[in-house]
């Protein structure tokens, strides 16, 4: 997988991560966050890359999530946000996992950013998500794809106990290929 297509699959993963931290928040919807993120990546040949992104989200008044990820010196590479899972909150920190895509390249990819949204201060807008990136070849309609129902990009939740069995599988058939981290806030718009 080319890297810079592995950096998109990142920032992708940055803008489900925003999303969630939203959810996090308990701001009601309809709303926007921004933030900027960073990621560490190991590729196969066990070089290390950093890659630095900007990203935006936005929930609806229906709970539809939209968003997309670029890299911060690179406009033309883009992710789109597919699919976000969040778990219920428990002082100020709230589980997510954030899907993302990127379909428009030579090695589309699947991304799956598995990890926390942890609120920035009791009565700040701003929050940081963090955790593990797993990556796997995007396959249109392939069998992990429609396990996790990409298209409905309605924001679902997961409990400790409980994750649905698609989440379950696309984890479990990807690559552990990275760590990351996103600091943003909600805007007006």
């Amino acid at each position: 997988m080319k890297k810079w297509s592995i950096m998109l699959s990142v920032l992708i993963a940055g803008v489900m991560l925003t999303g969630m931290t939203c959810v996090a928040q308990e701001e009601e919807a309809p709303l926007t966050w921004k933030g900027e993120g960073g990621a560490c990546l190991v590729f196969g040949d066990g070089e290390i890359e950093e890659v630095k992104f900007e990203f935006k989200f936005h929930v609806d008044s229906e709970g539809w999530v939209t968003g997309s990820a670029a890299e911060a010196d690179e406009s033309e590479h883009s992710a789109m946000l597919e699919k976000i899972y969040y778990g219920p909150s428990e002082d100020g920190v709230r589980p997510l996992i954030m899907v993302l895509s990127i379909k428009d390249s030579d090695e589309p990819a699947l991304i799956i950013m598995k990890g926390k949204a942890i609120k920035i201060g009791e009565y700040s807008k701003r929050s940081m998500a963090y955790g593990e990136i797993y990556m796997r070849p995007y396959e249109k309609n392939g069998e992990i794809e429609k396990g996790l129902a990409i298209g409905d990009k309605t924001a679902t939740e997961i409990y400790e106990d409980y994750m649905p069995s698609g989440l379950k599988k696309a984890i479990a058939s990807s690559k552990l290929s990275g760590i990351y981290q996103i600091v943003g806030k909600i805007v007006d718009e």
